[in-house]
């Protein structure tokens, strides 16, 4: 194989190697073809793949659709998310509509059509080496049908394997038991199971799958007698090729309709379970099973009862969600996502009446120790200073009040910004004059007290709610969002922090119909800008937007981690 290298170094050194790389490889010269497309070669990269993705994070795939055009783009989950992304060229076409993904494994996906048809594709593809395969088409039934799918591989031989759950329907009722049938790649061919059928049905259309740990899951449900249904956790082992049932949390288990609203995700090695209200009413939450298979482990890692709060969780990054919004009982946890460690606060005590909190997070200079401030307005006197100051320190462990108030209000829809020891909020009081004046409102970490920075006159009378605050290197920056359909925007430096002379505009824009929510900005200066539905960038003295390319319909992306293998369809 080389003269120089012995086969057992060069095996292992090419087994390190990723996908791209051993693809152009092949052609160096037949010896080399023969070791790379070796089943016993791909199945120790699928390993060494597995191992690496362990140590060193997924990468995310996300799928789109826009302007009738499917596309699935891989980007690394790392501090340069969304800079740069490989896309797949996508080689299946269907008249009309996108392919639905039924889930991915060891580097394959599985897509099917059955949006749109009653015979759909289904198909095994890998999209590093661009290689695929069709499954053969179920047998043709008399009586009306719907069918979920599972997608994984067996946790031994490392085979895909395709589970095909058939409804029949009667008077738009699911019968049961269904039929379940398996396509494994060995065989090349469905059968049946001869374990017993799963006695719960699966929302039609609606449903989505997670693979962990050699078990495909669903969220399912079932009638109850005195009406309403349970909703669970369905489960096949690819292995024994058997169902079984996790219970979810009380919450999210018993309701009076079924379960549109609940989808499943991989969470780290586990799972959690998103349920996302209607748009119109904002309600979301996302329960994780810390530890996987234990009933008792769910705990609801996110709330939030927000207006216009996108209504579908996609999936998670490495370093997991980061949600400040909360209900009026908010849980609040502190989180190292590297660790794997989490400390949840001690709930605040009940007020007697209506309220709004908001939050800052940091640590103490010279500690280090982190520290969260809490200041709770009651919405019967919006324009008073806040009703209650607490602080929660992590030597302590617990709530305290804190001497001093500010005379300030924070907008509901407050952002912060933690630099220098100190959190930021933009804020407002009243003038003797009449009106309101902004500010940027400061907690020191250290002293504990409160303090401000002047905004410059354009900002210091604008809408309150259109001001955002953001860490801009060892400075501030506020950026001013106009209404969407004007789309006048602007972005502030403070360029001397704390010297309210040194604001300077660093970026003006009155382009109709530019993105109205500046996000944050890039290493190199420029700004993050999004709309509803596509994210762009613009370096400051410029009205020039530049596409991250990443565009397309809310409700057809797909982000799940992913790695690239050399594991073949054949």
């Amino acid at each position: 194989m080389s003269d120089y290298i012995p086969d057992e170094l060069l095996i292992e050194i090419l087994a390190r190697l990723p996908v791209a790389s051993l693809l152009r490889f092949q052609s160096v010269c037949k010896s080399w073809y023969s070791l790379i497309t070796n089943p016993g070669f791909i199945t120790k990269h699928l390993s060494q793949s597995i191992i690496n993705s362990k140590r060193n994070g997924d990468k995310l795939l996300v799928r789109l659709f826009n302007i009738n055009k499917e596309r699935y783009l891989l980007l690394d989950d790392d501090d340069k998310f969304g800079d740069e992304y490989l896309e797949f060229e996508f080689p299946f076409k269907i008249p009309f509509g996108y392919f639905r993904v039924v889930g991915s494994c060891n580097g394959l996906l599985c897509v099917a059509d059955d949006y749109f048809t009653d015979k759909p594709q289904i198909i095994i593809w890998n999209p590093s080496t661009r290689k695929s395969v069709t499954l053969p088409m179920a047998p043709k039934t008399k009586c009306p049908h719907m069918c979920v799918y599972g997608f994984g591989s067996h946790p031994a031989t490392h085979e895909y394997e395709v589970i095909r759950i058939q409804y029949e329907m009667e008077e738009f009722e699911l019968k049961l038991p269904p039929k379940v049938e398996i396509y494994t790649q060995g065989t090349r061919s469905w059968r049946g199971i001869r374990s017993a059928a799963p006695s719960y049905r699966i929302v039609i259309y609606m449903w989505c799958q997670a693979f962990v740990d050699g078990v495909v899951h669903w969220v399912a449900y079932e009638s109850c007698v005195g009406g309403g249904v349970r909703n669970l956790i369905m489960l096949f082992n690819m292995a024994s090729e058997s169902f079984s049932e996790f219970k979810l949390p009380p919450t999210l288990a018993y309701t009076d309709y079924l379960p549109t609203t609940l989808s499943i995700k991989k969470f780290g090695q586990s799972l959690a379970v998103l349920c996302s209200g209607p748009r119109d009413t904002g309600g979301c939450c996302i329960w994780v099973m810390k530890e996987y298979g234990v009933a008792e482990s769910w705990t609801k890692l996110f709330s939030s009862n927000l207006l216009g709060m996108p209504n579908k969780t996609l999936g998670f990054r490495r370093n997991g969600i980061n949600g400040d919004y909360c209900n009026n009982q908010p849980l609040i946890i502190i989180w190292n996502p590297s660790t794997r460690n989490s400390v949840t606060l001690p709930r605040a005590p009940k007020p007697q009446c209506l309220f709004i909190s908001v939050y800052g997070f940091g640590a103490h200079p010279t500690t280090q120790e982190y520290k969260v401030i809490r200041l709770e307005y009651t919405l019967e006197s919006l324009f008073k200073p806040p009703l209650k100051v607490e602080i929660y320190t992590q030597g302590t462990r617990s709530w305290r009040g804190v001497s001093s108030a500010p005379h300030y209000f924070v907008a509901v829809s407050w952002s912060r910004a933690f630099l220098n020891g100190v959190v930021h909020w933009v804020a407002w009081d009243t003038c003797e004059e009449g009106g309101f004046r902004n500010s940027i409102m400061l907690f020191n970490m250290a002293s504990e007290s409160f303090s401000e920075i002047m905004l410059p006159p354009t900002l210091a009378y604008q809408n309150v709610k259109s001001l955002f605050i953001h860490a801009f290197g060892e400075s501030l920056a506020v950026s001013c969002t106009g209404e969407s359909d004007g789309g006048a925007s602007s972005i502030w430096l403070m360029k001397v922090y704390g010297v309210a002379e040194s604001w300077t505009t660093l970026f003006s824009s009155e382009v109709l119909g530019m993105p109205n929510r500046t996000l944050g900005f890039r290493k190199n200066g420029e700004v993050f800008l999004a709309s509803d539905n596509s994210l762009a960038s613009c370096a400051p003295g410029t009205i020039t937007l530049a596409s991250t390319g990443i565009i397309g319909t809310a409700n057809t992306f797909y982000v799940d981690p992913f790695m690239e293998t050399l594991v073949s369809v054949e």
